[in-house]
């Protein structure tokens, strides 16, 4: 994968992570 496609996965993960801080735990 390139390193553009991981930075958008990163940016999705932190969103997911944001929406939902139970996951963090």
């Amino acid at each position: 994968f390139g390193p553009l496609l991981g930075q958008q996965i990163a940016e999705q993960a932190s969103t997911a992570l944001d929406e939902f801080p139970v996951v963090t735990r």
